[in-house]
């Protein structure tokens, strides 16, 4: 598995109220429950387990309850929560 780095992270709560994040790889993927940690949108990997688990993290609009599913730049993940979290992935 290739080592993880990331170069950057920016967030902004949008006029819906929604939180919007980018991360930027410098690798070519990240797990799914590490980007829901890296994006602040969860505490804990724990927590962000459970959320997967639950069907609550969509992964390029469809849901997916792996918590080792690669998200590569491009892709965008949603924890439909309240308000929801839109993690944006690109590339360094």
């Amino acid at each position: 598995m290739p080592r993880r780095e990331f170069a950057h992270l920016s967030d902004l709560v949008n006029n819906a109220g929604s939180m919007n994040t980018t991360i930027r790889l410098t690798t070519e993927y990240i797990l799914l429950s590490a980007a829901l940690k890296l994006a602040g949108a969860v505490s804990s990997g724990g927590e962000a387990k459970q959320f997967i688990q639950a069907g609550m993290v969509h992964l390029n609009g469809k849901p997916d309850t792996r918590r080792s599913a690669k998200v590569r730049p491009g892709d965008t993940v949603l924890l439909k929560v309240h308000p929801p979290v839109r993690i944006s992935v690109v590339a360094a």
